[in-house]
């Protein structure tokens, strides 16, 4: 008997995992138009024209955050402000020159996007030299691509330097590229292998994979279990999927119980659709091979399985109580503690 798919979803007790959004090097464009901060919490302010009314007396009276934000609502048109390319300009230049680090960045890419280069480069590099950690990223893309502008790899290098020690990870990943090639820097593979891995437990996960491609030989199995289940928990399970993959199977030189780990959580995979399409049959497939080999969380998994559908499993060999039993010596005694252990096999 199959057992329905959201049953074996719910036996499979492991944590939903967040999937961060994949992130680009392109240029940064022009942010959306925000709703001004006045006018979100309508309890406080039930009228959004009055919070707009507010933001232009800021603007007018010199506040450079208000002209930058009133800039974009008259860039695009927003409830009671018209569209007025004029205008917008007129305060986006305005907010820069009063020295806001996001108009300057903005208005950089803006002259440069209208044959203003130099000048557009001069903005961006006022607001990175004032620690602004997007125009740091921002000059760096710039100068290593020549993206409007002379190329630069060296300089670029730099800034992105700047700007992946202020946190952010696509120019953690963009740096990563440079010592790969040994691009603007001197070839370093190792220093390349620790920006993508920074930029990858930020948040980009293709970093995890340029990481493995710099891999001379896969590693140890124990090394290449870790590898698959920081990858399946941050965001690539397609890459962790596939490490786990070289680690089922009888192999000399891969121990048992890492063996059991990566059936386990590839059983887990399987249920979950993650890196993989969803598969009731590799499901348990996985889940019993790990159960046999000892593994606690999966051992602990198909016990309850057997528990709701005693004819899931084609083995009378194995019995929920015994299953049970084993995985309680190993302390796995609930589904918490099943969860826990199959993305910590090691505790």
């Amino acid at each position: 008997m199959t057992p329905p798919r959201h049953i074996l979803q719910a036996l499979t007790l492991a944590a939903a995992l967040a999937a961060p959004l994949a992130a680009s090097a392109a240029l940064a464009e022009a942010p959306q138009p925000p709703l001004p901060r006045e006018a979100v919490p309508a309890q406080a302010t039930p009228d959004p024209r009055e919070a707009l009314a507010r933001m232009a007396e800021r603007a007018e009276a010199g506040d450079a955050e208000a002209q930058y934000r009133l800039s974009l609502l008259h860039e695009r048109g927003f409830d009671s402000i018209p569209a007025d390319s004029v205008r917008a300009r007129s305060l986006l230049e305005r907010s820069a020159r009063g020295g806001y680090l996001p108009a300057q960045n903005l208005l950089g890419f803006t002259l440069i996007r209208e044959g203003e280069p130099d000048l557009g480069l001069q903005w961006i590099e006022r607001a990175g030299m004032a620690g602004d950690p997007k125009a740091q990223s921002n000059i760096g893309y710039l100068l290593v691509a020549g993206e409007g502008v002379e190329r630069d790899p060296e300089k670029g290098a730099w800034w992105l330097a700047q700007a992946a020690a202020n946190g952010v990870p696509q120019a953690a990943s963009m740096l990563g590229d440079l010592y790969a090639e040994g691009i603007g820097v001197g070839q370093d593979t190792a220093k390349a292998d620790s920006l993508y891995r920074t930029a990858f437990l930020a948040g980009i996960p293709d970093a995890a994979v340029k990481s493995e491609s710099l891999r001379t030989s896969p590693g140890t199995p124990a090394e290449r279990l870790d590898r698959a289940i920081l990858y399946y928990t941050h965001g690539a399970p397609a890459l962790g999927v596939r490490l786990l993959n070289t680690l089922v199977g009888p192999s000399e030189a891969t121990e048992p119980h890492i063996r059991g780990a990566a059936s386990a959580l590839l059983g887990d995979a399987y249920t979950r659709a993650q890196g993989v399409p969803y598969s009731h049959e590799l499901s348990t497939r996985h889940y019993l091979e790990a159960a046999r080999l000892g593994n606690p969380a999966a051992e602990f998994i198909i016990a309850e399985l057997l528990e709701i559908f005693p004819d899931a499993v084609d083995d009378p060999s194995l019995s929920a109580d015994e299953l049970r039993r084993r995985a309680a010596a190993q302390g796995v005694l609930t589904a918490e503690d099943a969860s826990r252990r199959l993305l910590n096999p090691g505790t």
